[in-house]
């Protein structure tokens, strides 16, 4: 009885963690015109707004490994709620300076749990790790459809423009995630050399195979986020179309997390689904370049293909781990590189639509880049269960 209890508050746990995984950062998007109105802010530092998290991403992610070599896993976990709860309220102070600091907090506290969640499944579940995995990344995409569908009418209440008060809806839900949290505590594991891991993770050809699969799968998934809309838009659609198509094709992305929920702990091998999301993405990418008629598909298409595509790589990240030190500090190399590879994503893309006048040379870019991911998810997929490691020792308390 007490270890039912027990599993349902860690699904509890979960459940509000993986809220908290998303809604923060993409709630920013539909408020970000309110917010520069009022802020002053220019066109770079509303774009640097946005970024910012994915930056944070890449530079934290590294440092997340490390910290739970520290503390344990579990405890390193709930700093990064913390932060992300103490982020979320300084940003809804209305104050322009705590707004970004607010803003990478955030992003520092996402990219421990982006980091450490893998290492902690792989370690306490490891025969459910991948469902687990498709699971929560099902509650993150819900977290961020809910957290972009409601956060303008929150602002809006009254008749007002209250953005800081919208920006401030997550808090109560990051508190709770963290309270909840304290009961993971009871079985802390602290992962030891850690430093010798990442060194070995850093020079494995095996993991740099993992971190081009997902980094080609971000880079994709971001161009697409920050850009879909406004191709749509150029095509002859009107705001209010691009817009719904935008929020389908972000809906649509859940699709994939329901059908692999109970499919990933059977799944023998990653290169069918792999090689599907590509084929999804590249067939999206295909009807976008050839006909306007099909727009709302191709957006489905690529939003399907990209989320599975993250779902087979955050699962991979257990597959190719040895044990919770090895997870954390492979996940830490993975989320860095291919981070930072999406932040730099939309900016160039952007760049490429101002050069050639549209949005064809830019998508043919995106075509040859989901040729790469192609390429990088069947070597992957192909290499052996586990990738190239000194099994770290852990200490456990309890």
């Amino acid at each position: 009885m007490k270890k039912t209890h027990h599993h349902i508050l860690f699904l509890i746990s979960l459940t509000l963690t993986a809220l908290m995984m998303r809604a923060p950062f993409t709630s920013v998007s539909p408020l970000l015109e309110d917010i520069s109105r009022t802020l002053s802010l220019s066109s770079q530092s509303a774009g640097l707004l946005t970024t910012l998290p994915l930056l944070a991403f890449a530079f934290f992610s590294p440092l997340a490994s490390v910290t739970a070599s520290k503390t344990g896993i579990e405890k390193g976990i709930l700093l990064g709620l913390l932060a992300v709860a103490l982020g979320i309220g300084l940003r809804g102070t209305g104050n322009t300076t705590l707004l970004f600091t607010g803003t990478a907090l955030i992003g520092l506290g996402i990219a421990f749990c982006n980091v450490l969640l893998p290492a902690f499944l792989k370690r306490r579940y490891p025969e459910r790790a991948a469902a687990y995995t498709s699971f929560y990344i099902l509650i993150m995409g819900i977290g961020a459809a809910v957290a972009s569908t409601l956060v303008v009418p929150v602002a809006t209440l009254g008749g007002g423009n209250n953005w800081p008060l919208a920006l401030m809806a997550c808090l109560p839900i990051a508190v709770l995630a963290g309270l909840t949290w304290l009961s993971q505590l009871s079985h802390a594991t602290r992962t030891s050399a850690a430093t010798s891991t990442e060194q070995v993770v850093w020079r494995s050809a095996a993991a740099w195979k993992l971190t081009a699969y997902m980094a080609m799968n971000s880079l994709i998934n971001y161009v697409f986020v920050a850009w879909y809309a406004v191709i749509v838009q150029e095509m002859g659609y009107s705001t209010e179309d691009s817009g719904l198509y935008h929020g389908i094709a972000l809906l649509s992305a859940m699709i994939p997390s329901l059908i692999m929920v109970p499919l990933l702990s059977k799944l023998k091998s990653p290169l069918y689904p792999c090689i599907a999301a590509v084929l999804l993405t590249l067939t999206g990418i295909v009807l976008l370049l050839i006909t306007q008629e099909t727009a709302l598909l191709a957006g489905v298409l690529i939003g399907m293909g990209t989320s599975l595509g993250f779902i087979m790589g955050m699962s991979m990240l257990n597959w190719h781990s040895t044990d919770a030190g090895h997870a954390s500090a492979l996940s830490g190399m993975v989320q860095s590189v291919s981070y930072l590879v999406a932040a730099t994503g939309p900016v160039i893309f952007g760049s490429f639509h101002d050069l050639s006048g549209d949005w064809h040379f830019s998508l043919k870019i995106l075509l040859a880049c989901s040729l790469v991911w192609g390429l990088c998810a069947v070597l992957v997929s192909r290499q052996g269960q586990s990738v190239d490691s000194e099994p770290s020792t852990q200490q456990e308390s309890h």
